[in-house]
């Protein structure tokens, strides 16, 4: 199966989170210049609909976002819960269908003012409305860089440029559950385990955590116990994901590591598999068990919600596709974009459907990659097939 080509907006995107069953949110936008080039910032929902043999992305749902882009973003599907990065500052919206209500005394001039009504009403786009749920400052540099709902979506954990670490209750959003400052560099990407117990995080800086999702403490240095099990202290992490297991307590980490330092020849990127170790008395909670190498740069990691699935978006545009069980690649797509894949997510598992992958990018557009093994037969193979087809052709003549 080919790409599909699902969209091509008028902003970069720097964002996406699965929503719906086909429907993904993405962000991005101008920034600050935005304003002054005509390029908007946005989040916009996207609903997928079959077009013949093709899949297209129609916009269902725009939230303008002024002066401010989105750089990421997060969605909860049962809890119709959508989240994002807005400077400083992580904006929570709730998400629900518009039907439309039926005019029971069936009055023309009734029809024509919910009509207008509709027009003008500026949080509607086609069936969908939202509502701002919170507003939570989250970064004193007025630069978010993630955010993960908790597994129930009544939590946030958010992480910022300044270093920062924090939990928030959407429903009481003036102050944080808790908020640690671990790292003295930007926080790139922070996630929650799927049993609601910790949270992972990383940062620029080249360290990695785990943390009590209650309190914030650090449970172990997983950055240390790298070093100790590979001896290797020429990579730092570049991001860190969950892999969900068969129940809520069983799970596994990825986590994609780049180079500290250029180096001639260069060295490749490493995506790692670890294995959690629960009751560690020596706080050995994780070990790196699996590696995946690549030459292409890094730029994005993403897991389905199966777990069965690994995502990595490259700086050159590629695309690639590995299985969570060994780092086995599945799948690699070369030039899916014309800039750095910046961000990239799976659509939701459906057993009668088959996987697939979103990406996004500076080049504007959003593409769809279903995930189908790469064949195993190779020309060579095919050659020697008809070779010996022919030969036994022969020997019965």
């Amino acid at each position: 199966m080919s790409v599909h080509n699902l969209c091509k907006l008028n902003y970069p995107l720097y964002c996406c989170s699965p929503f719906e069953s086909k429907s993904i949110f993405v962000g991005g936008g101008g920034g600050d210049m935005g304003p002054k080039t005509g390029v908007p910032n946005v989040v916009e929902l996207l609903e997928l609909e079959q077009n013949r043999n093709e899949v297209v992305a129609n916009p269902s749902l725009s939230i303008s976002l002024g002066k401010t882009c989105a750089w990421n973003i997060d969605a909860h599907r049962s809890r119709s819960l959508v989240a994002f990065g807005y400077g400083g500052e992580c904006h929570v919206y709730h998400i629900k269908k518009n039907l439309p209500k039926k005019n029971p005394e069936n009055n023309q001039a009734g029809n024509r003012k919910n009509s207008q009504k509709t027009e003008t009403d500026p949080t509607r786009v086609s069936n969908n409305i939202y509502q701002r749920q919170a507003i939570l400052q989250t970064d004193s540099k007025k630069f978010q860089k993630g955010v993960k709902f908790s597994p129930d979506g009544l939590k946030l954990a958010c992480c910022g440029s300044d270093g920062s670490l924090s939990v928030w209750d959407i429903h009481n959003p003036k102050t944080s559950i808790w908020t640690r400052s671990p790292y003295k560099e930007e926080v790139q990407c922070i996630d929650w385990s799927p049993d609601g117990k910790w949270i992972a995080s990383a940062s620029r800086d080249g360290m990695a955590y785990l943390h009590n999702a209650e309190n914030g403490n650090i449970e172990t240095e997983l950055h240390t116990l790298l070093l100790l099990h590979t001896g290797d202290d020429r990579y730092r992490f570049r991001a860190i994901k969950f892999i969900p297991g068969d129940s809520p307590d069983h799970f596994g980490i990825v986590s994609g590591h780049e180079p500290r330092r250029q180096t001639k020849p260069p060295l490749p990127c490493v995506v790692r598999g670890w294995r959690i170790n629960r009751g560690d008395t020596n706080l050995k909670l994780a070990t790196p068990i699996m590696k995946y190498e690549i030459m292409q740069k890094i730029s994005s990691l993403a897991v389905s919600d199966c777990g069965q699935y690994i995502g990595i978006g490259c700086h050159n545009g590629d695309v690639q596709c590995l299985s969570s069980r060994k780092l086995n690649l599945i799948q690699r797509r070369e030039a899916v974009h014309d800039q750095t894949v910046t961000a990239c997510c799976f659509l939701p598992t459906l057993p009668e459907r088959t996987p697939a992958m979103f990406s996004v990018s500076y080049d504007n557009t959003v593409r769809l990659i279903p995930i189908i093994g790469d064949s195993s037969i190779t020309t060579t193979h095919i050659i020697l097939i008809i070779f010996l087809l022919i030969c036994l052709i022969l020997c019965f003549f």
